[in-house]
């Protein structure tokens, strides 16, 4: 798909809610072009918030991305860069030593509090803003992003922060995962009662919290919480799809490799499952689509029997209708793995770990729309047994494809984030 196919943000419409709401989003990422989860949630909550009023963005980034943003539909009061990192003398002589790496052990060094600190240069021009744009709410994208900025340093405008995934969670996540090496988790550890602490500090601060899985909601069950469910990007019509073939031999993984978690869990499937499925079943082809795959893995990747790498697609849609089925072979990252209802909603069913459905208890079972793994070996069994059993497929497709539908549109969502906004404590929604 070209950047110039991809959609825009509509227009603000009349809002059939009782208030309207001129809105400030504060993030670190960008909303288009919309092709990693991250940017697709954004894109998504900015175009929710849209129905309610007017939304302009707070960027960390430079002129050009500004206009590149406006030129694709996205007003921006302000783009920005931090300034703490320019500021940082020790930074300048670690990056003279260790190159990229330096950022890492500088921030590592630091502490928790370059994160959670609001820097300078962002906290002031966010003020000026602020202060001249007559927003009735700021809405921040992620925590570590919000607190930098200074979000929780306005007065007299309430704040909502989109946790998505929380911190804490993350961390812990990375702890337990195969992928993570014994002596990073020791090193991780060691961040993650701070970074509690940065969360149970800085949460009381906001209006109101956004969770995108509700199992997090145990973090702060006491505050104003509201969970906004992540939601496939573009839904295709059922008319335009089709059961997977009977003799169907694609394993399908779709995913951005510039989101760490996904590159670790790849990288160690393909080294620790692939091997054993192909043994099992040596017809079968693990295809892997994404884009920001770095050429050292790719080709490393291509040298494996039975992977084929595509990286970047411009469409998915043919991959999907390729494959018998896709895999989510995760045991790390927090909130939820938007690409398990992508899958579904393409009328394709998926083998995936227990992590990989967390928050979709609720949505999603075992042996019903799709077939769940305890652990990474514990993938092999389900994979094999899923790729020579079309019947078994097909079932766990219609149904799964029954739950998205149903469940995972964007008026729901849409109607969620009106509905959370009403809920503002101090009725300070207008």
């Amino acid at each position: 798909m070209n950047v110039g196919d991809l959609p825009r943000p509509s227009a603000h419409v009349a809002s059939s809610h009782r208030f309207s709401l001129k809105t400030l989003f504060v993030t670190s990422g960008t909303p288009f072009p919309p092709i990693a989860g991250s940017s697709q949630r954004s894109a998504l909550l900015i175009e929710g918030l849209r129905r309610l009023g007017p939304v302009d963005l707070f960027l960390y980034g430079d002129a050009a991305m500004k206009r590149y943003l406006e030129d694709n539909g996205y007003p921006v009061a302000a783009a920005c860069q931090p300034q703490r990192e320019k500021r940082s003398l020790l930074l300048r002589c670690l990056t003279a030593l260790l190159g990229k790496r330096a950022l890492a052990v500088w921030r590592f060094l630091l502490g928790t509090r370059v994160d959670y600190e609001a820097d300078p240069g962002l906290r002031e021009r966010l003020a000026q803003v602020v202060a001249s744009g007559g927003y009735d709410l700021v809405v921040g994208r992620y925590l570590v992003a919000s607190a930098r900025a200074g979000v929780f340093t306005l007065r007299n405008v309430p704040v909502v922060i989109d946790v998505d995934d929380a911190d804490s969670k993350v961390l812990k996540a990375r702890i337990a995962s195969p992928a993570t090496r014994p002596w990073a988790a020791r090193l991780l550890a060691l961040r993650v009662r701070a970074v509690e602490a940065w969360q149970q500090r800085l949460w009381p601060r906001a209006a109101m919290v956004w969770l995108s899985n509700p199992q997090d909601a145990d973090l702060a069950p006491q505050r104003s919480l509201a969970v906004i469910p992540n939601i496939p990007f573009q839904l295709p019509a059922e008319a335009q799809l089709a059961p997977s073939a009977d003799g169907a031999r694609v394993v399908l993984w779709v995913g951005s490799f510039d989101h760490r978690v996904n590159l670790d869990g790849v990288d160690l499937f393909i080294d620790s499952v692939w091997p054993q499925v192909v043994q099992r079943d040596p017809g079968l082809v693990f295809r892997i689509v994404g884009s920001h795959l770095p050429e050292a893995k790719k080709q490393q990747w291509m040298r494996v029997p039975q992977v084929e790498v595509v990286g970047f697609a411009a469409s998915l849609d043919e991959h999907y209708a390729e494959c018998a089925f896709s895999v989510v072979p995760l045991f790390d990252g927090a909130g939820t793995k938007i690409k398990v209802l992508e899958s579904l909603g393409h009328l394709r069913t998926c083998v995936v770990s227990t992590h990989a459905i967390k928050g979709y208890e609720a949505l999603l079972h075992d042996e019903q729309s799709l077939l769940v793994a305890d652990s990474m070996d514990a993938l092999v069994e389900p994979i094999v047994r899923l790729a020579n059993a079309p019947q078994l497929r097909h079932r766990l497709e219609r149904h799964g494809r029954e739950v998205v539908e149903r469940q995972c549109g964007r008026e729901a969502m849409f109607s969620g984030i009106a509905k959370a906004l009403q809920a503002l404590p101090g009725g300070r929604a207008p």
